[in-house]
């Protein structure tokens, strides 16, 4: 009984240690200071010398993550797996239940570490997006209609961007155009006939995308479907997940599931098919939405984090891309927007400093948001002659330094004929 216990005890001590995460603690040299992981708090980089926790695995901030830690003396922190950081004092601490982290030495400052990490973690794959993300500016509905997609509003945007003066360029019709989520199929009370509408905008000449999700309502014909083909997320008692996002609880497409992303383009290849349709806003990849949940995916070695990476890739298949939350798919063509910011100086403000750690962490073709913020809730209250001219002009003029710029807000509206 003595050997069994003792045997007990030390198999029992040994799966503990096994379980405790590695842990570095990688002193500061010569005033070191640190970027790196989260596109959303750009604008607190370099990192203070004491910040709290930051967790890969749980939060994305509203943006594009990446396992990336870059320091003004050329070093840099990659790692294939999420891990856990902070700074005490200077000492940059990380925790990784997965792997020891490694320091790498490329050069004397950031540019060195930068370009050591990229061409090995993340090079360029010798594809870029359509020029037309980058020649002219792109237009969204959100903030003018917001929940009220309807084609005769989306089609007086669209005049009224011509008759202004303003370039054509990309348009992308955002959330609530469906008839709900997993349908793919514009709501005819609001779109009488879609066809005829994006056949009027290519006659004007722009492209035009859709915005989209992963999720789909519960207790609906493609739910049913989904569920019985296995192509839904899961919970851990095989029973199909339902997930808490900001627009409810929804199903959700397994995104680490093969088929599952098989079918998923099979049917937007078909909505594009018959509406006309030339790509995608791919919405709602964020770490953070799934990070909470106990969840039995296809592939029993994925998390959240490969579920945000399999679904960015979904947008390989389609050129005319975008995404607002990203992980580990630096180098890739896809086309990035700094997360939904408010109407404000302080706002605009943080556009530069979140556009360049997005360029570090891989992400280059990248937008700044919407031209005066994409909160659409900061524009519920103002009225059309309260508007801060001079901010949505200086917002405009930031955008204009950038790889792309997305007016949402019309400019018509809200400012006087000389701005």
């Amino acid at each position: 009984m003595k050997k069994i216990s003792l045997l007990t005890f030390l198999l029992g001590s040994f799966f503990l240690l096994q379980a405790q995460p590695y842990t570095k603690h990688i002193a500061p040299i010569n005033n070191e200071k640190w970027w790196g992981c989260f596109v959303g708090i750009g604008n607190e980089m370099p990192f203070a010398s004491n910040t709290p926790l930051y967790d890969l695995a749980k939060v994305n901030f509203n943006n594009e993550t990446s396992p990336l830690l870059l320091s003004s003396q050329g070093r840099y922190v990659w790692s294939d797996e999420p891990f856990r950081f902070r700074l005490v004092n200077d000492t940059l601490v990380i925790e990784s239940d997965y792997e020891s982290p490694q320091v790498t030495t490329a050069g004397k400052n950031l540019r060195d570490a930068y370009l050591h990490a990229s061409k090995t973690h993340f090079p360029a794959n010798g594809k870029t997006p359509p020029a037309l993300f980058f020649k002219e500016p792109q237009y969204n509905t959100w903030i003018e209609l917001m929940y009220n997609q309807n084609q005769e509003d989306i089609l007086n945007y669209a005049h009224n961007i011509i008759e202004n003066g303003f370039p054509k360029g990309i348009l992308m019709i955002d959330d609530n155009w469906q008839r709900y989520y997993g349908n793919f199929e514009f709501k005819a009370e609001k779109f009488p006939d879609a066809r005829a509408m994006t056949d009027e905008l290519h006659r004007l000449g722009f492209k035009v995308m859709l915005w989209i999700s992963p999720f789909v309502s519960a207790d609906s014909p493609e739910f049913r479907d989904l569920a019985a083909k296995g192509f839904l997320l899961k919970n851990k008692n095989g029973t199909p997940a339902v997930v808490n996002w900001w627009n409810g609880y929804s199903a959700c497409y397994d995104m680490t599931n093969p088929a599952a992303v098989e079918s998923l383009k099979q049917t937007l290849n078909e909505c594009m098919g018959k509406y006309g349709i030339d790509g995608f806003k791919f919405d709602a990849g964020d770490i953070a939405i799934l990070a909470n949940g106990e969840y039995d995916y296809y592939d029993k070695n994925a998390d959240q984090n490969i579920f945000s990476q399999r679904w960015a890739e979904l947008g390989l298949s389609y050129p005319f891309n975008e995404f607002r939350a990203a992980w580990k798919t630096g180098g890739l063509p896809l086309v990035q927007r700094i997360g939904d910011k408010d109407y404000s100086w302080y706002a605009v403000s943080m556009l530069i400093p979140n556009m360049a750690i997005c360029g570090m962490l891989g992400y280059p073709y990248a937008c700044p948001d919407m031209i005066g913020g994409g909160q659409f809730s900061s524009f519920l209250d103002i009225k059309e002659d309260e508007f801060n001219q001079e901010l949505i002009v200086r917002s405009c003029q930031v955008h204009a330094l950038m790889p792309m710029m997305q007016f949402s807000v019309a400019p018509w509206r809200i400012l006087n004929r000389e701005n």
